[in-house]
């Protein structure tokens, strides 16, 4: 018996409850997993799991053995990784998470040039905006905007994101000025729907922040086409500036009122706390850091 894979295969059923439902996660044969586990309990000669038709609860003595398994599985991944470090070159899979317009902005353009550079490295790459469990997950790596708060994640700074307030020049020649964020109830504000159908957008003015209410005639789920729109003078438009600095510097759109922006919030690569982070994610890292740098 492969007494590391009965291991394996016993916390995946003690985590899912079932052995069909680590059955699928394992991509195994539902009787292999029965065999894995009862070949398992034979050799311990103790029962870890109380067996029902549809569902399969740990034993007292269950539960003491999935912590000790726990420990092994963890200690024995930590050994993996240090075999990977020994290699002078990056090699092994990466499993990433990141959102949606961070990726397309950022992530695709480096991915493409990082495994041209290591060709050892394979990058299984999550793309969604909802915060997503590592452990849970099997990922190792996350990267998140905005405030962290009190979480239980290492976590590398990558840069900064800002909220920039911008319109066409042709807009802004047909409409009354905005000189102070209060100006924006006399304009056309074109809203994302990500953040919702009822907005405020938020502004630093004395030091002091304010919520001005937005109104608009157009609401859009994605920040380009709400980018283009701002371009075509249909209204004004408040994004990250991931969405817009190249628009700034190519004058299709201007940045207004600059100085009532709200400090930038960081963006951030998370791994576990109690995780060995393997030279493979070490040059990811660092090397997304140069790249958003540039």
């Amino acid at each position: 018996m492969d007494k590391l894979k009965a291991m394996q295969i016993f916390r995946e059923v003690a985590h899912s409850g079932s052995f069909s439902g680590a059955s699928d996660k394992l991509e195994l044969a539902a009787s292999a997993v029965s065999r894995y586990v009862g070949n398992l309990e034979d050799w311990l000669d103790v029962t870890l799991f109380q067996r029902t038709t549809r569902k399969v609860n740990l034993t007292d003595a269950g539960q003491v053995y999935l912590l000790k398994v726990e420990d092994i599985l963890t200690n024995v991944k930590e050994l993996e990784l240090m075999a990977e470090d020994l290699q002078e070159t990056p090699t092994g899979t990466l499993r990433i998470t990141a959102p949606v317009d961070y990726s397309r902005y950022y992530v695709e353009s480096f991915i493409d040039d990082f495994l041209g550079r290591y060709p050892g490295v394979n990058v299984s790459l999550f793309i969604i905006d909802r915060v997503v469990n590592l452990i849970e997950e099997g990922l190792d790596l996350a990267i998140r905007i905005g405030p962290l708060g009190d979480i239980n994640l290492i976590a590398k700074n990558l840069g900064k994101m800002r909220l920039k307030l911008v319109a066409s020049a042709e807009y802004l020649s047909k409409n009354s000025p905005i000189e102070k964020p209060q100006d924006l109830a006399e304009h056309n504000c074109l809203l994302n729907a990500v953040v919702g159908y009822h907005q405020e957008w938020k502004f630093k003015v004395d030091k002091d922040s304010i919520r001005v209410p937005a109104l608009g005639n157009i609401i859009v789920n994605n920040g380009d086409i709400i980018a283009d729109l701002a371009k075509r003078g249909m209204g004004v438009a408040y994004l990250p500036d991931i969405y817009l600095d190249r628009a700034i510097a190519d004058g299709e759109l201007v940045w207004l009122l600059p100085e009532t922006s709200l400090e930038p919030v960081p963006i951030s690569a998370l791994y576990p706390a109690d995780r060995h982070m393997s030279r493979t994610l070490q040059v990811f890292v660092r090397e997304l850091q140069d790249h958003m740098n540039k």
